[in-house]
C-alpha cells in the first residue's frame, strides 16, 4: 500500500475517465454555484469502499468552490483504487486548472512556401482531452498540458487539414525498348509535414498563456518510396515537382492528358549520365488505334486542327516544370507557338511542346544516381514529381519577366530586353561546390493576351527585382 501512495500511477487517468473527463465532455447541469457540474445521475456514480480515505477525506473543511462535489467524488475514486489522494482543496485547484485550460482555444494558420492560406487549425482542449496530464501527490494536485502526449499524438495522427506524404513499394525494374520503368504498388504523393518538436513548443505556449492565434509552416515533402527490386536505385526522395492545370479541356483532351502521365510519363527510371527524352516514353505512333483521341493539335505555328494525342503537351509542360524546378540540364525543349491559356496556373512561360519526329523535350541525368519520374493527375491537375538522391544542389526561380519588366542583372542572346510577344524567367543553380549556373528560360508567343503582362507585373515586380 505504502508503494501504491507514493507514486504517480498510470491508473490515475483511468479514474479521471468516470470523474474529471466526464465532468467537462458529459451532460452537465447547474449547482447551487451556478457553474456546470457533474451529472450525479450518470453511469459513472461511485462506489463508497475505502473508509478510511473517506474519514481522511472528512478532516479538511471543504472549500468553497462548484467543483467541490466532483473532487470529493474523484477523492473517493482514488480511493477506490488504492492511489495516491490529494488534500480536497488540492483537488479543486486541479480541477479549476482543467477547467481554465478546457476553455482555452487557438486558431493556427497553416502555411506552405508557396501557399500562405494553406488552411486553418482549430486547438482546443475539449478536442484533444489526451494531452492533459493529471499529476497527483499526497500533497499537490495538477492538471497540466502533457508535451510528450502532444508530441505522441501529433506523430500517429497528424495535424488536421493536413495532406501527409502518400509511400508506396518499388518491386521491379525492366527495359521497355529504349527506357527503363519500374513497377510499384501506387504513386507516391507528395504532402505536407511540419516540424513537431516546433509545432508542439508553439501549441503549448499558445495554450498555457491565452494566445488565441498562431502560425504553422509546412514542408513539401515527397512520399517515401520503400525499393524491394533488389537493384540499387539510390535514396529515391523528392528533388523536384511540375504542376499544370487543363481546366476547361474538353473530354478527348483530358483523355490523352491522362493517358500520358499515367501510362507513358509514370514510373519512368533515368539511369545516370542518361538523356530522358518525352517522345521515347510515348514508345510508339500517337494513332487513334494505340488509344489515343482526337482533339485540337498546333500546326505549322498558327493553325489548329484534330489530331491524335491533343493534349499530350499538357504533361510534357508538366515534365519541364519538374524538370526545372529539380535543376538538372534541358538539352531540347520548344515552347508552343501560340499562347495557350492552359499553361498559365503554375508558370506562364514555363511550358514545352513536343511531336514525335519532330520536337522532343530532353535533359541530362547529371546527378550522379538514378531518377524516377512520377504521374498522375489530380482533379483538373496535372502534377510529375522527380524522385532521386540529392546531390547538394540548390534552385532559385525568379519571373516571370515582360517587356520593359526585365531584372536589372537581365541578359539573353546578347540582349538586355525582352521582346513584347516574349516571357522569361531566370533560373539559378547552386551546385554543392557553390558554383552558379544561370539559364534564362525564354518562350515567344503569336497572339500573346496584352492582359498577361499587365496580370503579372506586380508579381514580377516583387520576385525578380
Amino acid at each position: 500500500m505504502k508503494k501504491n501512495k507514493n507514486k504517480h500511477y498510470l491508473g490515475v487517468p483511468l479514474a479521471l475517465l468516470g470523474i474529471g473527463f466526464f465532468f467537462i465532455f458529459g451532460p452537465t447541469r447547474q449547482s447551487s454555484f451556478g457553474s456546470p457540474a457533474f451529472d450525479y445521475r450518470s453511469g459513472f456514480a461511485l462506489h463508497f469502499g475505502n473508509v478510511a480515505a473517506l474519514a481522511f477525506m472528512r478532516e479538511e473543511p471543504p472549500p468553497s468552490s462548484p467543483f467541490v462535489r466532483v473532487a470529493q467524488r474523484l477523492q473517493r475514486r482514488l480511493a477506490q483504487h488504492q492511489l495516491v489522494i490529494p488534500p480536497l482543496s488540492q483537488l479543486v485547484s486541479a480541477l479549476e486548472e482543467l477547467r481554465s485550460l478546457q476553455r482555452q482555444r487557438v486558431v493556427v494558420a497553416l502555411e506552405t512556401a508557396t501557399n500562405p492560406a494553406y488552411g486553418r487549425w482549430e486547438v482546443n482542449l475539449q478536442k484533444y482531452p489526451s494531452w492533459i496530464s493529471p499529476s497527483f501527490t499526497e500533497t499537490e494536485a495538477h492538471f497540466r498540458l502533457d508535451e510528450q502526449r502532444m508530441r505522441d499524438y501529433l506523430m500517429r495522427e497528424g495535424i488536421e487539414g493536413v495532406i501527409p506524404p502518400k509511400g508506396i513499394t518499388l518491386t521491379e525494374v525492366k527495359q521497355e525498348k529504349e527506357i527503363q520503368r519500374v513497377i510499384t504498388d501506387d504513386i507516391a504523393r507528395a504532402g505536407y509535414v511540419a516540424n513537431i518538436p516546433e509545432t508542439v513548443e508553439m501549441l503549448s505556449s499558445a495554450l498555457t498563456q491565452g494566445v488565441g492565434s498562431g502560425a504553422l509552416l509546412l514542408t513539401e515533402s515527397g512520399g517515401p518510396i520503400h525499393n524491394t527490386s533488389g537493384q540499387d536505385l539510390g535514396a529515391l526522395t523528392l528533388l523536384g515537382t511540375g504542376r499544370s492545370d487543363f481546366r476547361g479541356s474538353p473530354g478527348a483532351r483530358i483523355s490523352n492528358v491522362q493517358k500520358a502521365l499515367r501510362e507513358h510519363v509514370s514510373n519512368t527510371l533515368v539511369p545516370p549520365g542518361a538523356t530522358f527524352s518525352f517522345n521515347a516514353t510515348l514508345d510508339g505512333p500517337v494513332t487513334e488505334s494505340r488509344g489515343w483521341k482526337l482533339a485540337k493539335v498546333i500546326f505549322e505555328g498558327s493553325e489548329l486542327r484534330m489530331a491524335p494525342g491533343g493534349g499530350i503537351c499538357q504533361a510534357s509542360t508538366t515534365v519541364f516544370r519538374a524538370i526545372v524546378s529539380a535543376g538538372f540540364t534541358v538539352q531540347e525543349r520548344a515552347n508552343h507557338s501560340l499562347y495557350v491559356s492552359y499553361y498559365e496556373k503554375y508558370g506562364v512561360g514555363i511550358d514545352a511542346t513536343v511531336f514525335p519526329g519532330q520536337q522532343d523535350l530532353t535533359f541530362v541525368n547529371d546527378s550522379g544516381n538514378y531518377l524516377l519520374l512520377q504521374a498522375y493527375d489530380e482533379g483538373t491537375e496535372a502534377v510529375v514529381n522527380i524522385y532521386g538522391t540529392p546531390d547538394g544542389r540548390i534552385v532559385d526561380l525568379r519571373g516571370p519577366f515582360f517587356a520593359g519588366r526585365e531584372p536589372a542583372d537581365f541578359s539573353y542572346a546578347g540582349r538586355n530586353k525582352l521582346k513584347g510577344n516574349e516571357i522569361a524567367w531566370v533560373q539559378n543553380v547552386t551546385r554543392a561546390d557553390g558554383k552558379v549556373e544561370q539559364n534564362v528560360i525564354i518562350s515567344r508567343y503569336t497572339g500573346m493576351p496584352a492582359s498577361i503582362p499587365r496580370k503579372y507585373a506586380l508579381h514580377a515586380s516583387a520576385i525578380g527585382q
